[in-house]
């Protein structure tokens, strides 16, 4: 995601003088086995990879994004894994108004423009059907938000328009296909259709929807504390979830780290991957359950990794600031 302190990532990652492992991948063929898509931000340009989870040295170039203001860019892998859209800001007005939404052709690397004038500052929401994405127009001093559905051809429908709060987050659909939402201030609500569920006091944050749309797992930060909670978006129950980070695996299957453990659930029975330690965020299982993306932030530098079943992680060494957008490739 963008983040108006990259700059000083960068800075200190370049000068590190890391090598980036994937400087000899050129565009070629796709990978026939899972690949996550990675962006990897520098100051005046962002770098688009798809790396094989089975010889990641072997990433391939999808293309390169000029980005002169070096605040990166938004995007979200399409639910069958040919398309990616993406959100960039090209210096008119601000970030989060000035943004345009592009759209990238993961198999020939074809791209086009299809939305302007949209909020940087959080990521395209695919439709599950894969033929249109959710994002946002924001006038934060106003305190109006505008979701709004932009087909492949550019069409554009106003879905939700929301005032007075003090930000709206739009996360994906439920089990009943209702657009699901985070709405922020004064009071935190988790929006489904027209149905709306109150969140405890703090600040919620790292929404994760469950495949089968039924639960929505959250970070709450209070004041010296920290916790998930998952929410049951039919019956609007709250409740404490176990871990101190989260993902779904596929089939509803719960992953988490707990106590230095990363674990995950399948069949009804819970086994430990490997031991972790320090800050590590789960970003998502590939589509066959067999590959976990990791960020690890280690000394302040942030690293992604794979985990596999047997436990055995594999890390890929970027230059630039890595951000995990998706997983393309393997059996869906």
């Amino acid at each position: 995601m963008a983040r108006k302190l990259r700059l000083l990532a960068y800075a200190a990652i370049i000068f590190a003088g890391a090598i980036l492992a994937f400087s000899e991948g050129l565009p070629g063929q796709a990978s026939a086995g899972p690949a996550l898509v990675v962006a990897e931000f520098f100051p005046d340009r962002t770098r688009l990879w798809q790396v094989p989870v089975t010889g990641p040295k072997n990433g391939r170039l999808l293309g390169e994004v000029p980005d002169p203001t070096g605040y990166g860019l938004n995007g979200a892998v399409s639910p069958d894994a040919q398309l990616l859209a993406y959100l960039i800001w090209p210096g008119i007005a601000r970030p989060d108004t000035g943004a345009e939404l592009w759209l990238l052709d993961l198999r020939t690397g074809g791209g086009r423009r299809l939305a302007v004038k949209l909020d940087l500052y959080w990521p395209p929401v695919w439709r599950p059907d894969g033929q249109a994405v959710i994002v946002r127009r924001s006038d934060y001093e106003g305190r109006q938000f505008s979701l709004v559905e932009v087909d492949l051809a550019g069409r554009e429908r106003e879905v939700h328009l929301v005032r007075d709060v003090a930000a709206v987050f739009p996360l994906g659909w439920d089990f009943a296909g209702r657009l699901v939402s985070a709405v922020i201030g004064p009071h935190n609500e988790i929006w489904a259709g027209d149905a709306r569920f109150s969140l405890p006091e703090g600040t919620p944050r790292d929404f994760r929807l469950s495949p089968d749309g039924r639960t929505l797992v959250l970070r709450l930060l209070g004041p010296g504390k920290t916790g998930l909670l998952a929410l049951d978006l039919g019956s609007g129950q709250v409740r404490p979830e176990a871990g101190d980070a989260f993902a779904w695996a596929p089939g509803s299957g719960r992953t988490r780290v707990e106590a230095g453990r990363l674990t995950v659930e399948a069949g009804g029975r819970v086994s430990t991957l490997t031991a972790v330690s320090g800050d590590v965020e789960l970003l998502g299982w590939d589509p066959a359950g067999r590959h976990l993306a990791i960020r690890r932030v280690k000394d302040d530098r942030t690293q992604l990794s794979v985990v596999d079943l047997n436990g055995a992680e594999h890390v890929l060494a970027f230059a630039g600031y890595p951000e995990f957008l998706g997983w393309v490739g393997g059996d869906r």
